[in-house]
């Protein structure tokens, strides 16, 4: 029964047309009860209706944004990942810096200190 509809509502259409004598209503209804008869010849041969091409063709334009989407996510995560190991290296090389420029601007200090306390302890003993 497929294209029934269409071809009832050209009939109608051309009927009205011819009644009212409007040549434009006439044209439509036999442009309505053709598209019927062709979407009934269609269906019969096999073809698929247009709404199921229009959902095909959506179904594979969606599947394809989000396998898109979904790589694009991953090479974000690789290099936000490469991001964060940079920054943890470059931490640890500042903390290495700190703690040698720590120790290079303390060494001073305990040697002096030091050799005071070791004055100060051999002035004591015997």
């Amino acid at each position: 029964m497929a294209g029934m509809k269409e071809r009832m509502a050209g009939r109608f259409m051309r009927w009205e047309g011819e009644v009212t004598g409007d040549p434009i209503r006439r044209t439509e209804g036999r442009l309505v009860e053709a598209y019927g008869h062709l979407k009934r010849a269609g269906d019969q041969a096999g073809l698929p209706s247009p709404v199921g091409v229009a959902s095909s063709a959506l179904g594979a334009a969606l599947k394809e944004t989000v396998t898109r989407l979904v790589n694009t996510l991953r090479e974000l995560l690789q290099t936000v990942g490469g991001l964060l190991r940079t920054v943890v290296a470059l931490l640890r090389l500042v903390l290495v810096a700190l703690r040698e420029g720590l120790m290079a601007a303390v060494r001073p200090l305990g040697r002096g200190l030091g050799s005071v306390v070791g004055g100060a302890a051999g002035s004591v003993t015997p």
